[in-house]
């Protein structure tokens, strides 16, 4: 397949890069076998390729590299459930970013992770001060996505009846036509209205 065919290439790569002494090459072949990884579900392989990867990073050469190595392995511990590495990793992602966009995509996935772990009033914490955020345009994918998750944390820590807040990211998505986010937003209103209105 092409995904064991691309997989096959960067290995060989990572060892020429590890046999030249070049650090910084042989973590970045790494990072890409992780992400292909994650790409096939294979998570447990992802977490243990891009830890390994983090061995040969430097921040001083590679900031880019070490935010996403920060970044795929938060994913990979959320999807294995593994929410204290996960939050751990989110917020090593948090203090590395370099930009605002990073650093607002990785909060909302903070607080989408302690909505996992059932911490709710951390999650809310977290998603109210990015949804304030200066730069962020309300009426983009990005803050749709926040709102989303923000109004879905109220809602299971019951500090209020949110529905014309899901109402609004759902809009925003369809107006954008993004499908991935729709997805997410009928989810929320579906477990809302099956308390709230189950006829709906």
């Amino acid at each position: 397949s092409d995904y064991q065919r691309a997989f096959e290439q960067y290995s060989e790569a990572k060892n020429q890069f590890e046999l030249a002494k070049d650090s910084s090459w042989t973590g970045k072949c790494l990072l890409f076998m992780g992400i292909l990884q994650k790409n096939q579900n294979d998570f447990f392989g992802s977490k243990e390729t891009v830890t390994e990867a983090l061995q040969f990073l430097r921040k001083s050469n590679d900031a880019n590299e070490l935010l996403q190595c920060y970044g795929l392995l938060a994913t990979d511990h959320r999807k294995l459930l593994n929410f204290e590495d996960a939050i751990y990793y989110f917020t090593m992602a948090i203090e590395n970013s370099s930009t605002i966009d990073d650093r607002i995509a990785f909060e909302n996935n903070l607080g989408a992770t302690y909505i996992d772990d059932g911490k709710y009033e951390e999650a809310i914490q977290i998603l109210e001060g990015t949804i304030i955020e200066p730069s962020l345009n309300n009426a983009s994918v990005v803050y749709a996505r926040i709102l989303d998750n923000l109004t879905y944390a109220r809602w299971l820590a019951r500090s209020e009846e949110p529905v014309y807040a899901f109402e609004e990211a759902l809009e925003i998505r369809k107006h954008s036509e993004d499908l991935r986010g729709q997805l997410a937003s009928y989810t929320h209103l579906g477990e809302f209205y099956s308390e709230e209105s189950p006829e709906l």
